[in-house]
């Protein structure tokens, strides 16, 4: 009798290549979704900082009296920062120029801030005044802190102003 050789394994069974092939896919869709909330996180992270700084940014204008806001008149009383939400955020600063401190005229816009991205703002609109030279600003709605909060998905990101100027950090929310 002549003795066949013997067979070994010539590869993988199909068993073997479908778990494969779960396995595969399960890392690909998870890391997908991982993929997809680090930038949903990011995105709102980097709109409330570039809000947040535009913000910074025109409170010095007002604290240094900018005249670039106020050409031309007697005086720069502050800025006023400006946000809407309706379709894209979008703020501006733009000179409060006097003489009359409680009527100041609105000057001219040096800056705008705008941003394409898909976040959810709240409040939808906001008015901040800084003024020049006690260095207080009037938030619309009066009174007390505003706070300034930038989501999108799962994640939210804000700030506040108050009403004596302060602006702080960004800060994630639990």
């Amino acid at each position: 009798m002549i003795a066949l050789p013997s067979q070994g394994s010539q590869g993988f069974t199909l068993i073997e290549l479908m778990a494969t092939m779960i396995i595969g896919i399960i890392l690909l869709v998870g890391g997908g979704a991982a993929v997809l909330r680090a930038q949903d996180r990011q995105q709102a992270e980097t709109v409330a900082t570039e809000l947040q700084r535009f913000m910074v940014q025109t409170r010095a204008r007002a604290r240094a009296q900018d005249r670039e806001g106020c050409p031309g008149t007697p005086g720069v009383i502050g800025y006023e920062f400006s946000f809407d939400n309706t379709t894209n955020p979008t703020a501006s600063a733009r000179g409060l120029c006097g003489p009359d401190k409680w009527n100041p005229a609105r000057g001219t816009e040096v800056a705008t801030y705008s941003s394409n991205a898909s976040v959810v703002i709240v409040p939808s609109s906001l008015t901040v005044d800084f003024y020049s030279l006690y260095g207080g600003a009037n938030i619309s709605g009066g009174g007390s802190d505003q706070k300034i909060a930038v989501s999108n998905g799962n994640v939210t990101y804000s700030f506040t102003v108050s009403p004596g100027g302060e602006i702080s950090s960004v800060q994630k929310e639990p």
